[in-house]
């Protein structure tokens, strides 16, 4: 077999790791992990993986990945595997081959693949992908019953706890700041349930959303930051809210840099 290499998306995520991880596992071959998240460092450190990068590559296995900017660096020959409802027509031309099925996460797909092939994947493949689809259902909040059997295979034995110890570690690095950070809670609107909050550093953002959003009854979170402003909310809003975003010079995600007009970013929200 030609030399593989298995490779993540930039800022890596637990579900484009659980990719690569994967193909390692399945299909040997190096790997590139670009610039891990915390949870992608926490996963990586709890199973101790190592990365094995090399140029001497003929072909390249690109995982959870749907736009070339997205890519660390432009393979000449690549796969993609992927799992979003849309993949950029720039790499569907250029890629010799993409499979792709809409799902919640990469690792329902690459599960699939497994036992249609009759390959029996490790603990740790297994954990990587509960942790990845863990993430990718916002803790669940958004599973339905197929991401909640998937999860059962994954699990293999594990506990939630195992999960959630891995993907929250390390988020809350100063307790004082956090708790500042949350003194700054305001409602912007009632009856939209808008939350509003000035953070100090992006994962005080996103411990808020994954641990208080519900608790607090919040539909739309929206994050003051130094860079720029986060907005988040309830799925069913999601696209509406993203698409807000785009036009206020998002970069994906809810992610606005270089926005400080809450003001006018709460009119649009209430608008919905």
């Amino acid at each position: 077999m030609k030399p593989l290499l298995h490779m993540t998306h930039r800022k890596a995520d637990p579900d484009s790791f659980a990719g690569v991880l994967w193909g390692v596992e399945v299909f040997g071959g190096y790997s590139l992990i670009d610039n891990p998240d915390l949870p992608t460092r926490n996963l990586i450190e709890y199973l101790k993986f190592k990365e094995n990068f090399s140029w001497n590559h003929k072909l390249v296995i690109v995982y959870d990945t749907n736009r070339s900017s997205a890519l660390p660096f432009r393979p000449e020959r690549f796969i993609i595997i992927d799992h979003h409802d849309s993949v950029e027509e720039e790499l569907l031309l250029e890629a010799e081959r993409v499979i792709k099925k809409p799902r919640a996460s990469l690792s329902m797909n690459l599960y699939d693949i497994s036992k249609e092939c009759g390959v029996s994947l490790s603990k740790d493949v297994l954990f990587s992908f509960a942790v990845a689809l863990t993430i990718d259902t916002a803790f669940l909040r958004t599973a339905r019953s197929e991401e909640l059997e998937y999860l059962s295979y994954f699990l293999n034995g594990k506990r939630m706890e195992d999960v959630y110890r891995v993907i929250l570690r390390g988020k809350i690095k100063n307790l004082e700041k956090f708790i500042e950070d949350l003194k700054s809670l305001e409602i912007l609107d009632k009856e939209r349930k808008i939350c509003f909050l000035r953070f100090s550093e992006d994962d005080h953002f996103f411990f808020f959303v994954d641990t208080f959003m519900y608790s607090l009854d919040c539909e739309i979170v929206v994050g003051k930051m130094d860079w720029g402003t986060w907005v988040y909310s309830i799925k069913e809003l999601t696209s509406k809210v993203f698409s807000i975003a785009k036009r206020l010079g998002g970069k994906g995600m809810g992610r606005i840099p270089n926005f400080h007009d809450i003001r006018k970013l709460t009119e649009m929200l209430k608008n919905l």
